[in-house]
């Protein structure tokens, strides 16, 4: 244990890391459930299957939780392009379809409208895609180490209960626990 530069005690220290790992608890339960229900003034019974998982901490863990390491950008874009794609041009070729064998006018403009509209979401995809791919290559690495040298530090601090100080022993520096993020600068 490490003395609180404020109090100069040990007895009321913990490791960060302890804390929020002593803190935090994770849980699961699946099996049958049942109970009594009471709807539009009848009563009745409910019964089944449940799955249930979950994890719970205190105030305290969540505020000494460790930075959140970055993600690279991934092919989430792509999902909501295969959606856009499907509204923007399947639709206008169904209706124009359907407008030109019915032999409706316009058919032919909804399905010129719908291929315009696919070529400009086209267009958007490539552009995202250039500058997701750049912000890989040149900003994510960046952020992971910055993450990293935040982590090494995270990993060092102390929390004193008794003055809700957090402070790292090696460089002698401490702030209140809503400052932790001063610490890892």
């Amino acid at each position: 244990m490490a003395p609180c530069p404020v109090c100069g005690k040990d007895d009321q220290t913990q490791k960060v890391t302890a804390v929020v790992e002593g803190e935090t608890s994770h849980g699961s339960f699946a099996g049958p459930t049942g109970g009594i229900t009471y709807s539009n003034r009848n009563w009745g019974y409910a019964g089944g299957y449940t799955s249930l998982s979950g994890t719970q901490s205190t105030n305290l863990a969540r505020a000494l939780t460790p930075p959140a390491r970055p993600q690279p950008k991934g092919l989430r874009f792509l999902a909501v392009g295969f959606f856009g794609w499907l509204v923007l041009m399947v639709i206008p070729l169904l209706l124009g379809f359907a407008a030109m064998s019915n032999g409706m006018g316009g058919g032919l403009a909804v399905i010129l409208i719908g291929c315009g509209f696919c070529l400009a979401m086209a267009l958007l995809v490539n552009r995202d895609r250039t500058s997701r791919e750049r912000w890989n290559k040149e900003e994510f690495p960046k952020l992971l180490a910055e993450w990293e040298r935040k982590m090494s530090i995270y990993s060092g601090l102390y929390y004193c209960r008794r003055d809700d100080e957090v402070f790292d022993p090696v460089s002698g520096k401490h702030v209140p626990l809503k400052d932790m993020t001063d610490l890892l600068s």
